[in-house]
């Protein structure tokens, strides 16, 4: 998704977010800024995307990182 933004200083904030990745640029011209919304998201592409892994996973592993540091400290400390 792109969105093109007039400045106050008369400038175009050019962003576009797709697939979870985000670039902006600013131009003088609103054309200008046009074709790069275009060539930004034709060239942002899933490949840096972790496929087959949700949320349950990324928790899961959460919570087993979280509960070692957690003994190893207790251990440590109350010991």
């Amino acid at each position: 998704m792109a969105s093109l933004r007039k400045l106050k200083n008369k400038r175009f904030l050019a962003e576009v977010r797709k697939h979870g990745c985000y670039k902006s640029k600013t131009f003088d011209a609103k054309v200008q800024a046009m074709a790069w919304i275009a060539e930004t998201e034709a060239s942002l592409a899933p490949e840096g995307m972790i496929h087959g892994k949700v949320l349950a996973d990324a928790l899961s592993r959460y919570h087993q990182v979280c509960a070692c540091l957690f003994w190893t400290w207790y251990f440590f400390s109350c010991g």
